[in-house]
């Protein structure tokens, strides 16, 4: 039910007050749930770790790792299914590694329906831990393989620690083990299909330094475009983490933009990664070292001016260290879920998922929260969004259960708000350089977005313990929106400069 709201303005004063539940024109209130698709898909055997990682290239289509399955000797093991008749029906037989102990499955990425890569950590091949991936195709009874394994460069490399296909004849592959820059800075390696072989397509593109684990994750929109976490690496602090994006010039993989950086030590920026296209990118940070009470979250960033620019304000967990961030599944620009397979809200590390819609000024929930059923079923610990609308889920438990994995659709997006931030005063307003944000108590951690109100973001800024803030509006005259949130609650002000 909705609450009652009001909005007071005091011209003498040129103050705005916001009180109760202010801007319903952004959105409106809930919402049907999201509805199950077809039957829950569990795991073979107590262990298996069912939907330790998931993929769906589509609506109708998914892909489940269980890298605990026993079948060969705990080799683990990957299944892909088909909906038909609102059932999913395994397509093909389960996809096992060669050898015992490898964890087949580790990383999954299907690009099309017919396509299919696995990348196998464990491995023993050149090396020790050496890790290895390989592609698949659908030939109309069973999946085979598609030209040579691709192995780890050296023993420890764990190379298949991450695997995105853009398209059924282009790979990224990370080893986040790997030492070429310095021990366990990790290292991409990007293979296209020549019609025989995998090819490497330019150079390996190493972490930045020792320990960075460059690779832990990686996103390919398109053939010619890649993304890149490093969760610890030290640019801004010890594990704050960072994310690079490249882009191919037809000769080598340069950088486009900045490093984006965590925030601060422990902040673990990179350790997932989803990017729906060459322009924008969701990144996970599950801030596990961080000292104090900060969630994890994800973050959203988009193409701007040459740089790379927040868009909207920290999408935050609700608990501290329940490891949101973790998973992280963007499908188009405007639509994101997160996964904090850690959470408790219900059950202990249940975990909880939750999806986002952009408004034009920030980003709102859509559907209802979607809970684990039962302690440590580590729900949402995998997420892939084929679309806006679909959902596949991965519980794969800690190690004690079968593990699985849900299929959900969601209804036409309707928000689902946060409590708004109350008692907040802004003045003044109109201003001609400089305004006051003022609270009714301290606040322990602010964010404040400057936006254009097409959504193009100007300024983003965190303060920390504070009940009044100055804040100088860094742009032109004109009409802004600036959002303000402290993670649990958030309000959206006009603000005008003359």
């Amino acid at each position: 039910m909705l609450k009652s709201y009001s909005t007071s303005i005091d011209l003498r004063k040129n103050k705005i007050h916001i009180v109760g539940l202010a801007f319903l024109f952004l959105g409106w209130l809930n919402l049907p749930a999201q509805v199950q698709v077809g039957q829950v898909i569990y795991g073979d055997t107590l262990g298996d770790a069912a939907g330790s990682a998931l993929s769906m290239p589509d609506e109708k289509t998914i892909a489940i790792a269980a890298h605990g399955n026993s079948g060969k000797g705990l080799s683990g093991h990957v299944r892909v299914l088909s909906l038909n008749g609102g059932q999913w029906i395994q397509k093909g037989p389960d996809i096992y590694d060669l050898s015992e102990h490898d964890w087949t499955g580790w990383s999954i990425d299907m690009p099309d329906a017919n396509t299919l890569a696995v990348g196998t950590i464990n491995s023993n091949i050149p090396g020790k831990r050496a890790g290895h991936v390989r592609i698949f195709e659908w030939d109309g009874q069973s999946w085979e393989q598609k030209g040579q394994t691709i192995v780890g460069e050296s023993a420890g490399d764990r190379c298949g620690s991450s695997v995105s296909m853009p398209d059924a004849n282009t790979i990224a592959i990370g080893a986040y083990q790997n030492g070429g820059n310095g021990p366990q800075s990790g290292h991409v390696r990007i293979f296209t299909w020549d019609g025989e072989f995998w090819i490497q397509k330019g150079q390996d593109i190493d972490g930045e330094g020792s320990f960075d684990r460059s690779g832990c994750s990686v996103c390919m929109p398109d053939p010619n475009t890649i993304a890149i976490g490093a969760y610890l690496n030290n640019g801004n602090g010890i594990n704050a983490g960072h994310v690079r994006i490249y882009k191919w010039n037809d000769s080598a993989w340069i950088q486009k933009g900045q490093d984006i950086d965590g925030q601060f030590a422990g902040f673990r920026l990179g350790f997932s990664v989803s990017m729906p296209d060459e322009n924008t990118i969701a990144i996970g940070a599950d801030l596990i070292e961080a000292p104090g009470k900060d969630t994890g979250r994800i973050q959203v960033f988009t193409w701007y001016n040459h740089r790379w620019v927040q868009k909207g304000q920290d999408i935050m967990g609700s608990e501290v260290k329940d490891l949101t961030g973790f998973s992280v599944s963007m499908p188009d620009a405007n639509t994101v879920a997160y996964g904090a397979f850690g959470s408790s809200l219900t059950k202990k590390q249940a975990g909880v998922v939750r999806m986002f819609s952009w408004s034009g000024s920030q980003w709102m929930q859509i559907g209802q929260d979607i809970y684990g059923e039962l302690p440590f079923d580590w729900f949402g610990h995998s997420l892939s969004m084929p679309d806006h609308k679909t959902i596949g889920i991965g519980a794969p438990g800690d190690f004690r259960d079968t593990g699985f994995v849900k299929v959900y659709r969601l209804p036409e997006s309707r928000f689902i708000y946060k409590p708004v931030l109350e008692n907040i005063v802004v003045y003044p307003n109109p201003t001609k350089d400089e305004i006051t944000i003022q609270f009714d108590e301290v606040q322990h951690r602010i964010e404040l977005s400057l936006q254009t109100p097409n959504g193009k973001i100007l300024d983003v800024q965190t303060h920390r313990n504070i009940s009044v803030l100055p804040y100088k509006i860094p742009a032109p005259p004109g009409v802004f929106l600036l959002h303000i949130s402290n993670g649990l609650q958030e309000a959206t002000i006009r603000v005008v400069k003359e």
